[in-house]
């Protein structure tokens, strides 16, 4: 069965999932090679395929749990912690702004969150700068389509959590604007 199949699978897993190394399309194989054993029924079609089916799923699945436990990492993580610690005020915005938009941040799913806080990294605090999706996407283990749409998800979440806030803030600012100029009144 190896020598029949073998090859075919370990090329497709090595073009399909280059972020494997030799080791890891190994493991697969031989994963996919044991529920073969469990698995396979002549009836239902020929047996290259079907290897191919299994070891292309046991590849997802890995790439699956590693996403999830690079994303639970990088959060936990020391680094993220620093820049959380570093949130350094710029000098336009103030320490409310910018402490409203990290509990926003905060808030955010896994996936999400590593890809706003590697696009404010990218920024260095101004402009509108992404980081890259094709080595976020290799970081994590994932897709690029994956990454663009974590930025997606977390953009609209961000808005809608911090609309009503800004909304807020302008509106006191705006009242505070209009009590300065009543009492410059008063005392003109």
């Amino acid at each position: 069965m190896l020598r029949a199949h073998g090859g075919k699978v370990q090329g497709y897993l090595r073009r399909r999932f280059p972020s494997f190394d030799e080791e890891a399309r190994y493991d697969l194989l031989v994963d996919a090679l044991i529920a073969f054993q469990r698995t396979y029924d002549a009836s239902r079609g020929a047996e290259g395929p079907w290897l191919l089916l299994l070891a292309h799923q046991r590849a997802v699945q890995r790439l699956r749990s590693q996403k999830r436990e690079m994303a639970c990492w990088s959060i936990t993580s020391d680094d993220v912690a620093s820049i959380k610690k570093d949130r350094s005020v710029p000098p336009v915005e103030s320490a409310e702004v910018v402490e409203q938009v990290w509990r926003a941040v905060d808030r955010l799913a896994p996936m999400e969150r590593v890809v706003i806080e590697a696009d404010l990294e990218a920024s260095d605090g101004g402009g509108d700068a992404k980081a890259d999706a094709r080595a976020l996407a290799g970081k994590l283990g994932c897709s690029v389509r994956a990454v663009y749409s974590a930025r997606a998800r977390a953009r609209e979440k961000l808005a809608a959590w911090l609309a009503p806030w800004f909304e807020r803030s302008a509106s006191r600012s705006a009242e505070d604007d209009a009590g300065d100029v009543h009492d410059s009144e008063k005392t003109g």
